[in-house]
């Protein structure tokens, strides 16, 4: 079995997906302030409902972070033993 694997596109990959990682932590920070000032103008069982709503979501929204930081810590592992692999064949041919 062949495969090819481009390290300049994986480097890449690795720099998005750390990027987006930072992106969904930053609207996660500030979501969370919004919905914490809501406590300040609304109340009852709708402002209830809404933060159980919102925890839910918050939760399933902090373990897609989670995996987005653990494809970063893979894809960089995978550039680096690949990285690491091309200089050892090279080296074996000079």
């Amino acid at each position: 079995m062949t495969h090819r694997i481009d390290i300049e596109e994986l480097a890449d990959v690795v720099a998005r997906v750390r990027g987006f990682a930072g992106y969904v932590d930053d609207r996660l920070e500030f979501l969370g302030q919004r919905v914490n000032s809501l406590g300040n103008v609304w109340s009852g069982d709708a402002a209830n409902r809404h933060a159980e709503a919102h925890a839910r979501w918050l939760a399933g929204a902090r373990e897609m972070h989670s995996a987005l930081v653990a494809l970063q810590a893979a894809a960089g592992t995978a550039q680096a033993n690949y990285s690491a692999a091309i200089e050892v064949n090279v080296g074996m041919w000079r």
